[in-house]
């Protein structure tokens, strides 16, 4: 088999990564391209990362070059900085001193997640030639968002099409060698180098229409599928996460049976979990490839509401695979404890909903917004007093207000007695545990108590 890259026909031997190392991607190559091309089209793997890098933090991908997985980094209105890694949403340490030379030399108050990431910190300052020293510290609180944190992503820039392009390319190279050298393909490598526009070589395909697609046991696993047809036209296939799908026209090839090879990459897998291979004849088992006509109707009615946005379907997957593992584990918790004394059960009750604040504050924001909504005559001083209840205050620690925070404690034993007694009655299933942590069950018995206490509050 040859062993020559296939754009310049130089000795190839790079070892690149068939799917991008950053998405998940394990299988290697050293048959495709020369170090040289290799290294140039890592500019793709970046305009991909670039629109999906949230998407492989909050499931937890792990890049064949790193350890651990990357957090995504957000930055809110107020300049603080977070990382997001699957469920999680910790303060981001701060940048390093090389980038802050105004902090150099002078004491300053500095905002860590927890003691661990303030000595990664310094011992990474250390590293850099700098001497951190901690003065004092301050007792954790915990923050909380009153409002959504806003997410910009962009899909279906040039840059992003010509890197399904390259990806399309790679994958036809991986499993038709011979036919990758051919001249068929000239016009599709000057797209990847830049040297031709995208134009309507990548378009967009409705994922619903695709069978192996927007089902949930997918969403971690990404598909590319390489299509001759009888005649020779190439084209292949890339689905991100299940949803994001586009084709790409890759050219003519000669001497190819009719036929698609799709893998599919499981991005959560660690390193000896193989990519799957599935190889059929064109005829039997054909794949709806779309047209750049039906790409740009498909957008129209993503834009214009009429179908669902795929990047919605991909959030809403992860929302449930979190709020899954977390009733998982909140069962096993209280199932644990419940031949407990009954202080012990309690104890435990009051962890598991304290680590659930964000909830039950998004449950009261929710609550108290909707009924300020659907009772418009209300008189002035009601509704300020109700949005008191859910009040900011970016000069607490906790980002609430003093009447905020003390609705979220009284949200939190309403939420706290509602699932005692439903696992005490044996009422407690599984989909019970999802609408309290996430649904109107959940929203009701938070309100209750914090309502019972406004309305006592108010002249008789």
């Amino acid at each position: 088999m040859s062993r020559k890259c296939i754009i310049c026909g130089k000795p190839a031997g790079s070892r690149e990564h068939l799917f991008p190392a950053a998405f998940g991607g394990r299988r290697v190559s050293k048959k495709i391209y020369c170090e040289v091309h290799n290294n140039a089209l890592g500019i793709h793997v970046v305009a991909l990362l670039e629109a999906l890098e949230y998407f492989n933090a909050a499931l937890g991908v792990r890049s064949d070059h790193r350890r651990s997985p990357k957090p995504y980094e957000v930055e809110v209105e107020t300049g603080e900085r977070f990382h997001v890694l699957r469920d999680q949403f910790d303060i981001a340490p701060p940048r390093p001193l090389r980038e802050t030379p105004e902090l150099v030399d002078r004491s300053a108050t500095l905002k860590f997640s927890s003691k661990e990431q303030f000595y990664e910190w310094a011992e990474s300052q250390r590293r850099d030639g700098y001497k951190v020293q901690k003065i004092s510290e301050s007792k954790f609180e915990k923050q909380y968002f009153s409002g959504p944190i806003k997410l910009s992503m962009e899909f279906g820039s040039e840059e992003f099409r010509r890197a399904i392009a390259y990806l399309g390319l790679t994958y036809l190279a991986h499993f038709y060698p011979d036919a990758a050298r051919q001249s068929g393909l000239e016009s599709i490598k000057l797209c990847v180098l830049g040297e031709e526009p995208v134009e309507d070589r990548v378009w967009w395909v409705d994922p619903h229409k695709i069978t192996s697609c927007v089902s949930g046991e997918f969403m971690a696993t990404h598909f590319v599928t390489v299509v001759i047809e009888e005649g020779g036209n190439s084209y292949a296939q890339v689905v991100f996460f299940g949803n994001l799908c586009l084709t790409v026209s890759l050219g003519s090839v000669q001497g190819v049976k009719p036929e698609c090879v799709t893998t599919y990459i499981n991005s959560t897998a660690e390193s000896a979990a193989p990519d799957i291979d599935v190889k059929v004849a064109v005829s039997s088992g054909g794949i709806h490839l779309g047209s750049p006509e039906q790409g740009k109707e498909y957008l129209s009615k993503v834009i214009g509401g009429e179908i669902d946005h795929p990047v919605s379907q991909i959030l809403k997957a992860l929302a449930d695979e979190h709020l899954n593992t977390e009733v998982e584990g909140i069962r096993r918790r209280l199932d644990d404890a419940q031949g407990q004394p009954k202080d012990v059960r309690e104890n435990v009750l009051v962890e598991i909903v304290d680590e659930q604040g964000q909830r039950v504050f998004n449950h009261l924001h929710k609550g108290i917004s909707e009924l300020i909504e659907r009772n418009r005559d209300f008189p002035a001083y009601i509704r300020a007093q109700l949005e008191e209840l859910v009040a900011p205050d970016s000069d607490s620690p906790s980002g609430l207000s003093d009447a905020a925070l003390t609705s979220l404690e009284r949200g939190k034993i309403g939420l706290a007695n509602e699932i005692s007694r439903l696992h005490e009655s044996g009422q407690l299933t599984d989909e019970t545990l999802k609408l309290l942590l996430a649904g109107g069950l959940g929203c009701a018995a938070v309100l209750r108590p914090v309502l019972d206490d406004f309305q006592a509050s108010l002249p008789q």
